[in-house]
């Protein structure tokens, strides 16, 4: 019997500690069913370590009122949607409501979602990442954000907002590639 909060609007978990769960084990398993919480419109997790995936597919296709997503401080997490439920490429899925995410202090943080689905975020009007140096790519997928204002990415003490609306996987790889581009001609100089 699963237990639910439908009437939940606002989940804040902070230092999220597994219970019987060996403390060098990290979980591949998503730690929060979108079944339970139909009526979540804002999730914020921090320090929430020993976790790699926080939310599966199909739970994340439940939570269609969430309007507000932020991940602080998870040092284990590799992506927010587990992709092993999503092998089909011809499937799409709609964050509806979901208008404003943050991801910050996520060292091993690979990517939104690495399943080969396209995501469509219709109400997505910011996007602030600081300090996933890891992250290569937002989605597998095309990423419809008809509605995105802007993206705030910081990777150590560089960073830049700005938009391009129609591919958030190459506003993300711009920046990385002139970071990259920055870093290795001041370790150039540096030895010169």
């Amino acid at each position: 019997m699963k237990l639910g909060a439908p009437l939940l609007e606002e989940l804040y978990v902070v230092d999220m500690f597994l219970q019987g769960m060996d403390q060098t084990r990290i979980t591949s398993v998503p730690v929060i069913d979108g079944h339970l919480f139909p009526n979540l419109k804002s999730l914020i997790m921090k320090r929430c370590d020993k976790i790699s995936v926080l939310l599966s597919f199909s739970s994340m296709t439940c939570l269609e009122h969430l309007e507000k997503l932020h991940i602080l401080e998870c040092n284990d997490l590799n992506e927010v949607m587990s992709q092993e439920e999503s092998e089909s490429n011809g499937e799409k899925i709609v964050f509806p409501a979901l208008q404003d995410l943050l991801l910050h202090n996520l060292p091993n943080f690979k990517a939104f979602f690495q399943g080969p689905c396209n995501l469509d975020f219709p109400s997505l009007q910011k996007v602030d990442i600081k300090d996933c140096p890891n992250m290569e790519l937002f989605s597998q997928g095309f990423c419809s954000t008809p509605q995105l204002e802007d993206i705030r990415m910081e990777i150590e003490s560089f960073s830049s907002s700005y938009i391009q609306k129609n591919d958030i996987n190459a506003t993300i790889q711009g920046f990385k590639a002139c970071v990259s581009l920055v870093l290795m001609y001041l370790n150039y100089i540096s030895h010169t």
